[in-house]
């Protein structure tokens, strides 16, 4: 976005610059506000529309989503829900170099924690033309929620968790 401040690449909705913030989905918010349970899974998303994706996709209360992007502090508030007993944290970030150094980022704050912490990379729609990797969000605007929905319930299974 050209009008962002700093040339950065997400604005928060108040107009500012989206540096230190994260985006929360009520089950995150609740939980990280000490009003509600900890999810017993987080999701990581990076950038906006990704986190838009995965909060319309899994509305389950169990589930948190959080939205990363450069300078945000979604991965401390991963570990904050981890450390508060979120049992799989899965690092749904970009098939790209920042993808990358999300999901890396996301893994070394989380060492010490007990959550588990697997990587999800979106799947390439069938009708993919573009020679960049598929976001989430490319792949839920060309078949749905089911993309999303299936590599959570993979995930979720693969760990052994009963939602």
């Amino acid at each position: 976005d050209d009008d962002a401040p700093n040339g950065a690449k997400e604005r928060s909705p108040n107009g500012d610059g989206a540096a230190r913030g994260f985006y929360a989905n009520p089950a995150a918010l609740a939980a990280l506000r000490v009003e509600g349970p900890v999810p017993v899974v987080v999701v990581v998303a990076e950038g906006g529309p990704d986190w838009l994706a995965w909060s319309g996709a899994a509305t389950d209360p169990r589930i948190g989503v959080i939205g990363q992007w450069n300078g945000s502090d979604a991965a401390e508030a991963a570990q904050t829900l981890a450390a508060g007993g979120a049992r799989l944290v899965l690092n749904a970030q970009d098939a790209d170099p920042t993808g990358a150094r999300f999901a890396d980022l996301v893994r070394r704050v989380l060492r010490l924690e007990a959550a588990r912490v697997r990587r999800l990379e979106a799947p390439q729609p069938a009708d993919w033309t573009s020679a960049k990797p598929a976001d989430w969000n490319d792949a839920a605007r060309s078949d749905g929620n089911a993309p999303l929905l299936d590599a959570l319930a993979d995930a979720v299974r693969a760990e052994g968790i009963d939602l």
